[in-house]
This record gives C-alpha cells, structure tokens and sequence, in this order.
C-alpha cells in the first residue's frame, strides 16, 4: 500500500500481513521525482512494483532484490507546443518469449492541462532490450482518458479504466500480441452502492457476471481492492484505511498508520533482476 506524509512531504509503501491485517514494515520508495507525493503505483507482476510520476518518468522496483531501474525516456516526440502526461504505464510478462514488457500512453496537451487534449501517443518498453518502441496500436480514438488509480495486471493482461470516445470501458492491453480490447461494462450501475463482478471472456459485455451488492459501506468511502479472504479494502473521507467483509458485512479493521493511504497492491516475493538496475537499501 502506498501512503503518504504531508510534512515532510514523502511517499512510502507499507506491508500488510494477509493473515493480520497489520502494518509489518513502512520503506521508502526510491527517489526519480522531485515530488514523491506524486508518485502512482501503477502496475505490479511477479514481484516487481511499476511506480510512475504521470510528469517526469517510471521506475521499476524489486523490494526483495533491493533493486530498482529507472525507465530511460521515451524519445517519441508529442505535437509541438504541446506538454504530455503519462496516463497508462503498465508492466506485463511477455509468457510467448519471456519478456517484462511496459505499456505506456502519454496524453498530449495544448498549454494548460485542463484545455482539450491534442492526441496520444502509445509506446512499448522490453526491459530485456532496455529501449523503446512505437506501438503500431489498434488504439484509435478521437478522446483517450485513463484513470490512473483503478490499472491492474492479471494473466497475461494490463488493464485500465478508461474513458474512449465518451465511453467508459475496461482496456485491455495484450503483453505477448501486442494489441488492445475493449471491454464495455455491464448496465444496471448504481449509486450509493457498490456491485462486485467477474469478466468471463475480455471484449464481451454479456461475458460479465454479477457476485453480489454491497449496500451498507460507511458514507464517502473509496474502494482500493480486494483481499484473498473476501476482504474488500477502503480509504474513508477522513483518509484512513478500512477492512471490510462482506460475508459478515461489517468491519473487520481500521488500520493505524502515519500518513494518508491512497493505493494498494497485492505483493509476493520474487528474485527478477534488471539489467543494469541499482542496487536501494531501505
């Protein structure tokens, strides 16, 4: 989970026992940024964390390694005159060639940033090959926008919410062939409450199948994830980090730490190394 303090202005990343639900360790995130409060953890696959700062750059990032990369910059050029954030920078494995790949879409904008975007730009990172490339995409929209909270890697797949067209849609990036799908999502949403479901086949919308309603969440709550139990993981208006069941529909925790919590990961444990990485002792 990543939190962070407000004076003096940093951002760590804190442990959660899956059995406790305690904090078992604070780290500091590696220093790319001049603001780490405006770091994102933005992907994370067999033990590596992707955090990207949607202004200055991405870093991977092996905590059990101690090791860390810092992205090198991506030498596509945007419209001229024009100023570029980074909206979608998911890392992926590559299972066809055994590859750690990251897919990245810049947004491009004219002056300020609340104006109307001027385009996208999407590039693919090999950390094999430690480059860049063009992405010949199938991502053809006149509006692009990612939600830059709510991105996950699962099998094969990153996905993010987006807005495409005026649509919101579930965007799926394939690591191995290199394409998009959409996925829209099902009808019947409902405000004030929170519907849990599950996609059968990506790019299907009668694919999704609905679990259950979650009605009874304490007021201005944000969802971050979910657990292995069933535990469903919010941060409240107040900015602190609840646990919730929602078999017993109650709260299980309300977890004590300094600072202000806003993402949370699922981690485990691996050895990946990067090529020409460095070395961080926390």
């Amino acid at each position: 989970m990543k939190q962070v303090n407000f004076s003096p202005r940093k951002a760590m990343v804190s442990f959660i026992s899956n059995q406790t639900l305690d904090v078992v360790a604070n780290l500091d995130i590696p220093s790319f940024t001049d603001d780490p409060i405006s770091i994102n953890i933005l992907g994370h696959c067999n033990g590596i964390i992707c955090l990207c700062d949607c202004f200055s750059g991405i870093l991977l990032w092996n905590i059990a390694t101690k090791e860390f990369k810092i992205l090198p910059m991506c030498p596509f050029e945007g419209p001229p005159s024009s100023e570029n954030t980074i909206d979608v920078a998911g890392l992926g494995y590559d299972s066809k060639r055994d590859e750690y790949k990251v897919i990245r879409i810049d947004t491009f904008w004219e002056g300020d940033f609340d104006k109307v975007p001027r385009g996208n730009r999407v590039a693919l990172y090999n950390l094999t090959t430690d480059s860049w490339r063009k992405l010949n995409d199938n991502l053809t929209a006149e509006f692009f926008h990612s939600y830059r909270n709510y991105q996950v890697y699962s099998n094969g797949f990153y996905h993010c919410l987006a807005d495409v067209d005026s649509e919101e849609l579930l965007l799926s990036f394939d690591m191995s062939n290199e394409v998009f799908v959409t996925t829209p999502f099902p009808d019947g949403r409902l405000d004030g409450c929170y519907d849990v479901w599950v996609l059968g086949e990506l790019g299907l919308k009668n694919s999704w199948t609905k679990l259950f309603t979650i009605e009874s969440l304490p007021p201005a709550t944000t969802p971050l994830g979910v657990g292995s139990d069933g535990e469903i993981f919010l941060v409240n208006e107040e900015s602190k980090f609840l646990a919730w069941h929602h078999r017993e529909n109650k709260e299980i925790k309300t977890l004590q730490f300094e600072g202000t919590a806003l993402e949370l990961a699922m981690y485990a444990e691996s050895l990946v190394s990067f090529r020409g990485g460095t070395a961080f002792n926390h």
